[in-house]
């Protein structure tokens, strides 16, 4: 999940830092209604576990991004 709550303008390719260093890069972005966030995907070291702080750079500033697991809801809070 990259920032907070309000929608940004990510389209995919943006470089994803750890500690100063690019890890690597959006795949895939969209802004998840249910869940209120900018979902991303992105390919990552395996080390880098759910909880994990990373930072996503959109146009040129460092967004503060987290690493989480696939599913941001469950299927009961999704009314599935």
């Amino acid at each position: 999940a990259v920032g907070g709550d309000d929608y940004l303008p990510i389209y995919g390719g943006e470089a994803v830092h750890r500690e100063g260093k690019v890890v690597g890069r959006i795949r895939s972005c969209a802004y998840g209604f249910t869940a209120k966030r900018n979902l991303a995907y992105s390919y990552l070291p395996i080390a880098l576990k759910p909880g994990a702080e990373v930072a996503v750079e959109i146009f040129g500033k460092l967004v503060s991004a987290g690493v989480t697991a696939d599913a941001m809801i469950s299927k009961q809070a999704a009314g599935r």
